[in-house]
């Protein structure tokens, strides 16, 4: 697969917190996918905007971010939700709201789509959150086949690393939100699935 990305283009990550990432400045998962691309990828400029929607519900994002998207242009919008979207909606209520989400982001903008899958901080499949977000998770991949959209799976990542360590050691206690080092693994997820080459023995 190649990388998706081109030289000058905009890309516009949305998703409350998970973005920025509860660690130091410089990172977050955004910063940390951008200095891997630039350090790849030397010579391609991207334009990166991170527009901060503040703790907003699933509902109000889908009232208020296309409009923001499209008034910035992008060539790509990648959308993480963040705790306060995912906070206590049923499936219905998900399933109905991020397909309008991606609806008008596609009516609105030219932009390609990324979504990168809800996770949770919980490797065992009974807990009661851990199920939740599986049925968001379902959902989203199911929206990401619908619309052409690049596909995150962000879960896997943390079920791998979870199998030895402590919830703890990569988020928050919410379990929802990332520390460095879980930005660093959400930025793995993020590149693979957008085609990023690492180097080899040729470059």
């Amino acid at each position: 697969m190649k990388f998706v990305f081109s030289d000058q283009q905009r890309l516009v990550f949305f998703g409350d917190s998970v973005p920025a990432g509860h660690a130091e400045p410089g990172e977050g998962f955004v910063a940390q996918a951008l200095a891997r691309i630039r350090a790849r990828y030397a010579g391609l400029e991207l334009e990166v905007f991170r527009p901060d929607p503040g703790e907003r519900t699933l509902a109000e994002l889908v009232e208020t971010l296309p409009g923001r998207a499209a008034s910035l242009e992008p060539d790509w919008v990648i959308l993480m939700l963040g705790p306060a979207a995912l906070s206590e909606i049923g499936l219905e209520g998900f399933d109905r709201q991020y397909r309008a989400l991606v609806r008008e982001l596609k009516a609105r903008t030219r932009a390609g789509l990324i979504l990168c899958e809800p996770f949770v901080l919980q490797p065992d499949p009974a807990d009661s959150l851990r199920r939740r977000i599986d049925g968001y998770r379902e959902a989203a991949w199911l929206v990401a086949q619908g619309s052409l959209a690049v596909f995150v799976p962000c879960q896997k990542a943390f079920d791998r690393v979870l199998v030895g360590t402590q919830a703890g050691d990569w988020g928050l206690p919410n379990r929802l939100q990332l520390n460095r080092f879980g930005s660093a693994l959400l930025t793995e997820e993020f590149l693979g699935a957008t085609g990023f080459e690492v180097f080899d023995d040729d470059h």
